[in-house]
């Protein structure tokens, strides 16, 4: 879990908030989704007037909503004239987030709306992350379930790959690589 901080760029406001994911996918979903805090200020200013910032990692979703209301209460961004917090790490009920869920799946982009998607994705393309930012992500994620756990792939998809995969050899460069792929795991295994 990550507390973050969104800053409006043309006018110095800031938004508070917290993260199951990537700040980058927070972004994302702030730009995409009409029921985000953030979405008609982002509308209004652009994508490219926001920065956002990890403020702090956590292990548990209770530790980062407390550290989401110290850090709203020390920035002071639920007053209007600092920041867009309307309140303090709100938490919607599972029949509300269902209910968010399904009327987001129903919008219809406009072609600039499209654009600015697309130059979300172009933000992050081709950058290095630092070996102490990898640590930290890694760190971030122990003790979450992957999406897939437990779930299987229905038979149609299984046969589509089977026939994809059917004939096809590996090169010699590319069984060296999973060689080595295999030698690194028992090595740090």
């Amino acid at each position: 879990m990550k507390v973050y901080k969104m800053t409006n760029l043309a006018n110095g406001k800031i938004y508070i908030g917290f993260t199951r994911g990537t700040l980058f996918k927070r972004l994302s979903l702030h730009y995409n989704s009409p029921r985000s805090a953030m979405f008609d200020y982002i509308r209004e200013f652009g994508i490219d007037n926001f920065k956002i910032e990890l403020l702090s990692n956590h292990y548990s979703e209770t530790e980062a909503r407390e550290e989401e209301k110290r850090q709203i209460e020390a920035h002071r961004s639920h007053d209007s004239s600092i920041g867009y917090n309307k309140m303090f790490g709100y938490k919607h009920s599972e029949e509300t987030k269902k209910k968010i869920q399904k009327t987001s799946k129903k919008i219809e982009r406009t072609p600039k709306q499209l654009e600015q998607i697309r130059k979300l994705g172009l933000l992050r393309k081709g950058t290095k992350v630092s070996d102490e930012t990898r640590k930290k992500l890694s760190e971030s994620h122990i003790g979450q379930v992957a999406w897939n756990t437990g779930k299987k792939l229905d038979q149609e998809h299984v046969e589509k790959v089977r026939k994809a995969l059917t004939g096809k050899k590996p090169s010699e460069e590319h069984k060296e690589a999973i060689r080595q792929g295999h030698l690194k795991k028992r090595v740090n295994g």
